[in-house]
């Protein structure tokens, strides 16, 4: 049921691509309806492209010893993305802060059961 409705958005709504003309091609030449920068698909294209997508492949680290390979049978550690909450250490929910994000990426790093930091660790909001 998910997967009929994504199509049914993907082929009605559509998706925009912004600032993104070769993107906007490739997508053409599959038979996509450009309308400016929305792409409507027709039903199942993007199943068929998913299809063409590796079943695996490597996340390159600056030191290749910190490599990790997504997908196959690997299992990938990584904490959890963007959360704009955190709780301190006396349990309170608050706002996640630039320190706290300085702090989670310090700690994934150290700890060896995760593989990376995951990007975002948390959502800063008292940046300019």
């Amino acid at each position: 049921m998910i997967e009929e409705n994504a199509e049914t958005v993907l082929e009605e709504i559509g998706i925009d691509f912004r600032d993104d003309p070769e993107a906007l091609a490739i997508l053409k030449d599959k038979g996509c309806d450009i309308k400016g920068e929305r792409v409507h698909f027709p039903r199942g294209l993007a199943r068929s492209l998913c299809k063409t997508a590796p079943s695996s492949f490597t996340q390159y680290a600056r030191n290749p010893a910190r490599n990790v390979e997504i997908g196959g049978k690997n299992t990938v550690f990584a904490p959890v993305y963007g959360p704009p909450f955190v709780r301190d250490l006396n349990g309170e929910r608050r706002y996640a802060e630039i320190e706290d994000f300085n702090n989670f990426v310090k700690l994934v790093y150290m700890l060896p059961g995760l593989h990376h930091s995951g990007g975002t660790v948390c959502e800063p909001v008292d940046l300019l």
